[in-house]
């Protein structure tokens, strides 16, 4: 992973800030909203917040209605808060009783919840064990919790830097002071607090690779811990028992793939297995006993789907552990050694499942623990069992808004694309005729994130045709100059990353061509032959650099460097006319400067724009050539954190509003015409949610059905 590819994950989720009047929106519509917040994203708060919605202001629609009690009956059933889900379902009985299919299973829910304990604190007489589940933080996610719980650490994105927070009070501080995320500098990622909750084990960005850090809690005795100028990307999983060593994978540029224990007293790297072309884990996990690690890889070569395989740490050898056609994850061995959890999509959502080991091997067939558990990412155990687990919730939309034919400004406020879906559009691109746009729609989960789906939305009509490229992942779709097909970057069923053209009409998908590394903002040429990209600076180049690569041959060509080291570049986009490229320049320490470079296709400067700070481009770098190349269009960071459409005058002149503002906006796209604007906005959250009791819930679970089983 590099800088610049962490530093755009981190801002492409969008915060929604178009105005849209909330009663515009249709009570279908804020039921589909509702199921994506439940099912796609996992935001069961969220979800039950615009049910209630549905209840209260659309009442009288009474098949819709009913539908929104039922769920929020069982939404509070998986959140353990009986007396809200009896009363759901009761509601169902008694006020949509013309809904009988619906009332007949609130009926049966009925029965059923009435026999079941309940984890909500307000029920004092239900039993303090039963297994609960509870938001504690919106905050970000690469971080773990303290033994005692009491401590999370975070990157603060802000800055970069890594932080505590104190739960309870819920403040929190830096503990390194010199990164310098917002110009390109450096930053951490991924850490885990030790066990005897002392010292955080973290990844660093140092400029010109990843290497391995160690820091006090209180920010003291900070020092490296592993480098390796041939490491692409280290990543900590957890500390051993005792606390002397470090489980990590190591991620080469050769394309190789090391799981290793790190020496805390040393920094000496003993390698336990090198995975080839199998990528690397999701998640790994060291036994207490220091003997085992379970992990997670790729089925066969050629297949997404992961399977659970375990590692002998004294001499590496491998067995695999759970084998299923299902895609699976690892969560993590229990902290008394006994039990491995890992997730699974067998039963069609991701759900958390247990399997009980003894002497390196399986004892039992799988358990399913707690169903419908979504997109989660497994932060570790607190030592009284409790399991820390980071959320992320992505609510996108396309927006159009019109342009004033004669002042080129906004003339009525953008409108948000509407279908059966809701939250889950990005990246729209016109056709060259303008009479479509196309955009990634994203479905249901796979390891890869969410699902995604080519749309084609003629604009007349507002009818959408849906392809499913033979694509595992994919993304920024732009036509060709025929509107024949599309081209996008994305990874086959094989796992090979590539760029690729889909049909417009067929969906048949070919590779144009192979791609061994990241492709920065990409943007097809004019005639379709070649691919403009980013490649981010390395330590070689200490820049940012500008290469065209011919999709035919695959070879590349380096068209632009910047003169000053450290330069970041962003927002690379291409006349419509092909003939003239526009980006932004960045420098280390221009927080609130730099400039808008043009150069033509071959490389060459034509001009620069210079920006103060009421023009600094947003970390969404969105910028779009109006279609007579007049007038380069961009968003700029605004107060309150809002971004500002601007557009100025290539040939020079005063920088002019368009008129329209967000909390974010990414995407820009200007119709052929020069009437329209398209871009993405929405909503996105880093949660932290702790599992709680769910060890002591299985183990009574599990004892209830063995005794069960002996009954005559």
């Amino acid at each position: 992973m590099t800088k610049l590819l962490k530093v755009t994950a981190i801002v492409l989720p969008l915060v929604l800030g178009v105005s849209l009047a909330a009663a515009q929106e249709s009570g279908y519509d804020l039921y589909q909203k509702a199921l994506v917040k439940e099912r796609a994203v996992g935001d069961v708060e969220e979800a039950i917040h615009l049910y209630q919605r549905v209840t209260r202001e659309f009442g009288g629609n009474h098949a819709l209605a009913a539908k929104a009690q039922y769920r929020l009956g069982l939404l509070y059933n998986r959140l353990g808060r009986n007396t809200e889900a009896l009363r759901a379902f009761n509601a169902v009985v008694s006020q949509y009783s013309d809904q009988t299919d619906l009332v007949r299973e609130a009926r049966a829910k009925l029965v059923s919840t009435s026999a079941r304990p309940s984890n909500s604190t307000s029920e004092k007489s239900k039993l303090p064990t039963t297994m609960g589940v509870r938001r504690i933080w919106e905050g970000d996610t690469e971080g773990s919790p303290s033994p005692d719980g009491a401590l999370l650490s975070f990157t603060d994105w802000e800055t970069g830097d890594l932080a505590v927070r104190d739960v309870e009070t819920g403040k929190s501080r830096r503990l390194t002071g010199n990164a310098s995320v917002s110009t390109g500098g450096e930053f951490a990622e991924y850490s885990v607090i030790s066990p005897d909750g002392k010292q955080i084990v973290y990844t660093w960005w140092n400029k010109e690779t990843y290497d391995l850090r160690l820091i006090g809690v209180d920010g003291s005795n900070s020092r490296l811990l592993y480098g390796d100028n041939k490491v692409s990307y280290i990543h900590p999983f957890e500390w051993s028992k005792d606390g002397k060593q470090v489980l990590v994978c190591v991620s080469y540029q050769d394309l190789t793939e090391q799981i290793g224990l790190i020496s805390v007293a040393s920094g000496k790297l003993r390698v336990i297995k090198t995975l080839e072309a199998r990528g690397a884990p999701a998640r790994m996990s060291l036994s207490p006993d220091n003997q085992y690690i379970v992990f997670d890889a790729r089925q066969k070569r050629d297949a997404p789907e992961h399977d659970l395989y375990l590692l002998a740490v004294n001499d590496g050898g491998e067995t695999p552990l759970i084998t299923h056609p299902a895609h699976e994850e690892v969560i993590g061995w229990t902290p008394d050694g006994k039990r491995i959890l890992f997730s699974s999509d067998r039963t069609g959502v991701n759900s958390l499942w247990s399997v009980r080991m003894g002497a390196g091997k399986a004892l039992q067939a799988p358990e399913l623990v707690k169903s419908d558990l979504g997109r989660v990412i497994a932060m570790g155990f607190a030592r009284d069992g409790s399991l820390y687990l980071g959320v992320s919730t992505t609510m996108r939309d396309i927006y159009i808004a019109t342009l004033d034919p004669a002042t080129r400004e906004a003339s009525f406020s953008p409108k948000a694309l509407t279908s059966r879906y809701v939250g889950i559009r990005a990246g729209a691109a016109w056709s060259p005729d303008g009479k479509s746009l196309a955009y990634t729609s994203t479905r249901g989960v796979s390891q890869h994130g969410l699902t995604k789906v080519l749309t084609i939305r003629t604009i007349q009509s507002d009818v959408e045709r849906e392809i499913s490229p033979a694509l595992v992942t994919f993304w920024r779709p732009q036509w060709s100059p025929d509107s024949r097909s599309l081209v996008v970057v994305g990874m086959d069923t094989k796992g090979v990353w590539g760029i690729y053209r889909i049909d417009a009409q067929t969906g048949q998908t070919s590779s144009a061509s192979v791609v061994q590394t990241f492709l920065g903002q990409p943007i097809l040429s004019a005639d379709g032959k070649s691919i403009y990209h980013v490649s981010p600076r390395s330590r070689e180049t200490r820049n940012d650099r500008v290469l065209v690569r011919d999709l035919e041959t695959g070879q590349e060509k380096e068209i632009f460097t910047p003169d000053g080291p450290d330069t970041a570049i962003y927002g690379l986009t291409l006349s419509s006319d092909g003939r003239q490229l526009a980006f932004f320049l960045t420098s280390p320490g221009s927080a609130t400067t730099g400039v808008l470079k043009i150069i033509n296709s071959a490389g060459q400067p034509v001009r620069e724009i210079g920006l103060n700070n009421k023009q600094f481009p947003s970390n969404t770098a969105t910028i779009a050539w109006t279609p007579d190349g007049r007038y380069l269009v961009f968003g700029a960071t605004a107060e309150g954190h809002k971004i500002e459409l601007w557009r100025v005058p290539v040939s020079g002149g005063p920088f002019q509003k368009v008129g329209i503002s967000a909390d974010t906006l990414r995407d820009l796209r200007v119709s052929p015409g020069g009437e329209r604007v398209a871009f993405t906005a929405g909503e996105f959250k880093s949660e932290v949610w702790v599992l709680e009791h769910f060890l002591t819930s299985e183990s009574n679970a599990v004892a209830k059905r063995r005794l069960s089983h002996r009954r005559p």
